[in-house]
């Protein structure tokens, strides 16, 4: 889309936005690409274009078996992500059974509460409040697949396993406190949750 702009979507520009909400990364690719395009105008092109492609969202593998091995163990859990509700629902949607095992969702793009965006840890601080027993950062593990989204678990205060992206380097997150290739690889008794039987 950038490139029918003129511009390019350089490695370092795609670690500067990943994680961040919609409106901080069209801003952001705005500003560093000095586009003649409002940032609002770039968004919508981008909704559009990807609303449909979202529709088939393949989860990662080991999601489903972490996810329902963890709530039959009633381990609560939530999504923060940094996405809007409108596209989160869009991608969501072919798995509603799966995502009912979530307490609840924070989408970053679309509630109001949520003013910063990644990397600086809102997201997730906002997202531990609305449990009813409000846990401390420290009680929570956070998975993430972007840096900007590790840097904001680990300033949260919390405990961050990442699945990074393939084509991004590992060394990008050396401040994760667990890497691994697919959640397949995860063994929740790392983390003093209740083992796979």
């Amino acid at each position: 889309m950038l490139e029918e702009h003129g511009k390019i979507l350089t490695k370092d520009l795609l670690k500067m936005i990943d994680g961040m909400t919609n409106e901080s990364t069209w801003k952001t690719i705005v500003k560093q690409t000095k586009l003649n395009v409002s940032w609002r105008t770039l968004g919508e092109e981008y909704r559009t274009r990807s609303y449909e492609r979202l529709g088939n969202c393949e989860l990662m593998p080991g999601v489903k078996k972490l996810l329902f091995h963890l709530h039959s163990n009633k381990i609560p859990m939530a999504i923060a992500s940094s996405t809007s509700q409108y596209m989160y629902a869009r991608k969501s949607a072919p798995h509603t059974e799966l995502f009912k095992v979530f307490h609840h969702v924070v989408c970053g793009g679309s509630d109001p509460d949520v003013v910063k965006s990644k990397p600086d840890p809102q997201i997730f601080i906002l997202c531990m409040d609305r449990f009813e027993d409000k846990p401390k950062p420290r009680d929570c593990l956070i998975f993430e697949d972007t840096v900007n989204g590790v840097s904001a678990a680990i300033d949260a205060g919390s405990q961050c396993v990442v699945i990074p992206a393939k084509d991004l380097p590992r060394e990008d997150f050396k401040f994760a406190t667990l890497i691994v290739n697919s959640l397949e690889e995860f063994k929740p008794e790392q983390f003093g949750l209740p083992k796979y039987n």
